[in-house]
């Protein structure tokens, strides 16, 4: 009884409120499309048209994924107002429309939802990031040319009502946003109306918070309005509101997914609903049979048909571009569609738009224009005790935890280069109630992250609890991939990184910026939690490498391939089996792949994260450190002689060598330890440890050489006397030596009171985060993750795995300033990076500019910088022709080579075991592999301008 006169009192007053609307024609509305001229034009029409016409202009049908033939017969006959068709191929979309055009009696809407660009709305084409997170950018210039472009956009593809994001005066977007599209005669139709102020409640207070903006809104020339929620208490329709409240007598909108709620939605004053259905028969039948039952008026119906029509009139410039003989505004293309299957039954050639629209939406790169709006909106809200950026990363023990069922792997895998992780995924009772996961009673640094998970403090709080606990002692921070309000049961006392929008670029970005290895500096784009007021927001400069895109330093990534090409080629052609490649631009690495496998036979992919023996380039990525360090602390000089810095050396031929000498490859001394004797005297008789060596560790033979293969320590001190006797020429020119490096380890140990790989551990490695460096890997890591080199038959007898190549750096004990280092190609470019930084890196100073720069200056009597190599026309191998003079760097003897190069901003690291399985390999050398890898770094630079994408029309 109450519905039925609740239904007899709406239906009196939409009559009144309709009689009341028809007696006032000569009225001015703000509504640009509501003229006497347009609305006299659809009066001519609303008598010539049926009933059945007249309700199908009430509809637009929000197409679920069909073939274009499906829609087609389907809409036509039923005459619905419009399409919104989403989730189509280009071509398809644009096929269908075109059609729908020609054969449509009144001019169709062409609708779409998407707030930024209408590249979302196709299958086939690159999503573009969310409206929140490009306002986070605060980018005054990038929202005035994506609203130009989204604009172009909508013209080309004959869009002709699109739905705003909610506008209202506090979301920060720009004034000039609508009268743009009514300048082209767009309708705009503002989404989610009663969604503003959501914390307030349905009070008198709300109303008139509301009415502000909207009135703002009005002046803009706003179309219409979209309802999404239920009428204010004291209101009998939507239009009675607008019209006596706001003063809009515009089109209101609405959706629907049932037939019923469709009815009720015009009945309550709504113009138009966007159904969303496989069955639009449906919800025309349902009005029919409301005005058969007179529980809906046909006069109430005309009037909103009446205007919808001066609406369509109004888009299409008075109908003069609208009838059945006019021009495609694409330009008539012939293009066949893949395949019959694609377009369904009656596959047939169709007009497609012209190349520019179709290379616009196809191929740019929208991916890297998304990565720099993340890049750039990715907002820090708090950061309490500067708990952000991590560091000391070796020292503290990180655990990720999520409770949904989104991976993560992205961010997982990002988070893997800087840092070892525990994975948690946290549960959830039948209830829906999350369980405790982080409560701060471990050592772990909780890391949560959030997507699409709402916690609620009440019905969760044993979960709140836990996170209570864990942040009090600085043991948690917040990663929210998800919309703002999320975060709005957290305040400031929590650590939160706030992404907007769950993808690729967001969680790669976000695991970088934990670390500083990217900047942030977004801020919140709207004031809707008390939390967090617009422009919210803490800045952090990037201090550390970040893993970035080719693009970033100006460089296309298909200049690149080369790289891949040449690596492939090189193990195609046994000139090694594997290798490593890195290439750092501008503080990112843009380039690190890895190629092939361990051995020839194939059984093991060689990983980012394997060891390789760096040989040689353990002179600049370990004693070259030390050595400056030390220099800086004035133990030593480096016009020192060495009878000076090392007394027992006093009698040697080169006691008055200089340090400089020493480090220039000046010195005259000998290439080669003192060691031949050991490495001739090992044959399979000796190895029942009453000579140099011994088949275990037992007794005085604590130096392990190799599996099963120990030196008798005591003749570590014979090799060092006998270094009193080495060879030295008269004349100082440049001759390189190892002994020269290791005469210098000697040095440094004995200044530094300790072993050279506990120094540059301690003082470097460990600070820096360094987790795949070592001397001596095979005590610390496991075997498959250490690259073999020599299958040595002559005196070690086995395949040397894990144990320095280097005869005489593995009788030092694996530990030697000219060889023993092992490392990964990513650790080495962290090393070089803190070089180029001029000893800065991760927020900590490492050394001296001015240390850096006298030891990798060659203004020391040869081509030589102080252990570093330099540029020279007799060491072409193992470095790019295009490399400058300030370049620095190092070759190694297994096949690697480590530069930077400052005048570039550019790092280079090739890593492989060119001497599996015998040493006498030189395939890498003579096909100039690494000096061709180099010069495809060199060539590519300089390849890629950014410019934001464009539409020319």
């Amino acid at each position: 009884m109450h519905k039925l006169l609740f239904r007899l009192l709406l239906l009196g007053s939409l009559i009144i409120s309709s009689c009341k609307r028809d007696q006032a024609q000569d009225y001015e509305s703000a509504v640009p499309y509501l003229t006497e001229t347009n609305l006299a034009w659809a009066d001519s029409l609303l008598s010539n048209m049926s009933l059945e016409e007249k309700i199908g202009q009430l509809f637009i049908w929000q197409v679920p994924d069909q073939t274009n033939r499906s829609i087609l017969q389907q809409s036509i006959p039923l005459h619905l107002s419009g399409l919104l068709i989403e989730d189509q191929a280009l071509i398809k979309h644009i096929s269908l429309v075109d059609s729908l055009i020609q054969q449509s009696n009144w001019a169709p809407f062409i609708a779409s939802r998407e707030e930024v660009l209408l590249n979302n709305q196709f299958s086939d084409v690159s999503d573009i990031s969310n409206l929140q997170l490009i306002n986070a950018t605060h980018n005054d210039s990038l929202f005035q040319h994506l609203n130009q472009l989204r604009l172009r956009q909508a013209k080309a593809l004959q869009i002709n009502l699109v739905f705003t994001p909610s506008l209202h005066a506090q979301t920060g977007l720009h004034e000039d946003y609508l009268p743009t599209y009514a300048d082209e005669q767009i309708l705009t139709i503002n989404k989610n109306f009663l969604d503003y102020f959501p914390s307030i409640p349905d009070t008198a207070r709300r109303w008139q918070m509301i009415k502000s903006p909207i009135q703002q809104l009005i002046e803009q020339e706003i179309s219409g309005f979209e309802i999404s929620s239920m009428l204010p208490a004291d209101e009998t329709t939507f239009s009675d509101y607008f019209e006596d409240r706001l003063s809009f007598d515009g089109l209101l909108f609405s959706n629907a997914t049932l037939s019923n709620t469709a009815l009720e939605k015009l009945q309550s004053g709504v113009d138009v609903v966007c159904i969303s259905t496989e069955q639009p028969l449906e919800f025309i039948n349902a009005v029919k049979k409301a005005i058969e039952e007179e529980r809906f008026n046909s006069r109430q119906i005309d009037h909103k048909v009446r205007r919808i029509l001066s609406a369509k009139r109004w888009i299409h410039n008075g109908m003069d571009r609208f009838n059945s003989s006019k021009p495609s505004p694409f330009e008539q293309v012939q293009a066949a569609i893949p395949s019959e299957k694609s377009l369904g039954n009656g596959a047939q050639q169709v007009k497609v738009p012209i190349d520019q629209l179709y290379k616009h939406f196809i191929d740019t790169d929208w991916d890297y224009f998304n990565y720099e709006i993340s890049q750039k909106g990715i907002t820090l809200l708090s950061n309490p005790s500067t708990q952000l950026p991590f560091n000391n990363l070796l020292e503290k023990k990180f655990r990720i935890i999520d409770y949904e069922e989104a991976s993560f792997r992205y961010f997982k895998s990002t988070f893997d280069h800087y840092a070892d992780f525990q994975a948690r995924q946290g549960q959830s009772t039948d209830a829906g109630v999350l369980q405790p996961i982080a409560d701060g009673s471990t050592n772990f640094i909780n890391v949560l992250l959030l997507d699409n998970l709402y916690p609620d403090p009440v019905g969760d709080s044993a979960f709140f609890a836990g996170l209570k606990v864990a942040n009090s002692k600085g043991k948690l921070v917040i990663i929210n991939f998800g919309d703002l309000k999320q975060v709005s049961v957290f305040d400031s006392t929590y650590t939160i990184l706030q992404c907007y929008e769950y993808s690729k670029n967001t969680e790669e970005l976000a695991a970088q910026m934990l670390f500083a290895a990217q900047d942030i500096r977004g801020r919140t784009p709207q004031p809707s939690l008390p939390n967090w007021p617009k422009q919210s927001g803490k800045n952090l400069v990037s201090n550390r490498l970040a893993y970035g895109k080719a693009k970033d330093a100006g460089i296309r990534p298909e200049k690149l391939v080369g790289i891949n090409a040449i690596a492939n080629s090189a193990i195609k052609k046994k000139a090694a089996p594997g290798c490593q490649v890195v290439v750092a631009k501008d503080g990112k690495i843009i380039y690190s792949q890895a190629f092939g496998h361990h051995t020839y036979r194939k059984k093991q992919r060689v990983q980012k994260d394997d060891l390789y023996d760096i040989a040689s380039v353990t002179k600049i990525a370990a004693t070259s450190l030390v050595a400056m360090q030390q220099y800086e602390q004035g133990t030593y000089r480096i016009n020192d002689r060495v009878k000076n810095a090392l007394p027992e050396f006093k009698k040697a031929p080169f006691k008055n060598t200089r340090i400089k000498d020493l480090l220039t490859h000046r010195s005259g001394i000998q290439p080669h330890l003192p060691v031949v004797p050991y490495l001739l005297y090992r044959g399979p008789e000796n190895t029942a440890c009453d000579s140099f060596f011994c088949s275990s560790g037992k007794s005085n033979y604590t130096i392990q050489v190799a599996d099963q293969f120990y030196f008798k320590s005591n003749y570590i001190d014979t090799i060092w006397e006998q270094m009193n006797e080495v060879r030295i020429k008269k004349v100082r020119r440049y001759k390189y030596s190892d002994m020269n490096l290791v005469l210098m380890q000697r040095l440094l140990e004995k200044k530094g009171q300790m072993k050279l790989n506990q120094m540059t551990y301690r003082s470097f490695y460990k600070p820096l985060g360094l987790r795949h460096t070592s001397f001596n890997p095979h005590k610390y890591y496991p075997k498959k993750q250490l690259v073999p080199t020599e299958k040595d038959e002559k005196w070690r007898q086995q395949q040397v795995h894990g144990f320095v190549h280097d005869e005489a750096a593995a009788l030092l004990g694996g530990v030697a300033g000219h060889a023993g280092l092992f490392a990964n190609a990513e650790d080495l470019a962290v090393l070089l990076q803190m070089l180029m930084n001029e000893g800065n890196y991760g927020g900590k100073q490492y050394l001296n500019p001015a240390t850096i720069d006298l030891f990798t200056d060659d203004d020391h009597g040869n081509h030589r910088g102080l252990i570093f190599d330099k540029r020279h026309s007799s060491n072409r191998s193992g470095r790019a022709y295009d490399l400058s003079s300030a370049a620095f760097g190092h070759t190694g003897f297994t096949g690697t080579c480590a530069w930077v190069d400052p005048e570039h901003n550019l790092v280079y690291i090739f890593l492989s075991n060119r001497v599996f399985p015998e040493k006498n390999n030189r395939k890498l050398f003579q096909q100039r592999v690494r000096t061709r890898i180099h010069q495809v770094v060199y060539d590519a630079l300089g390849s890629y301008e950014h410019t934001w994408p464009e539409l020319e029309m």
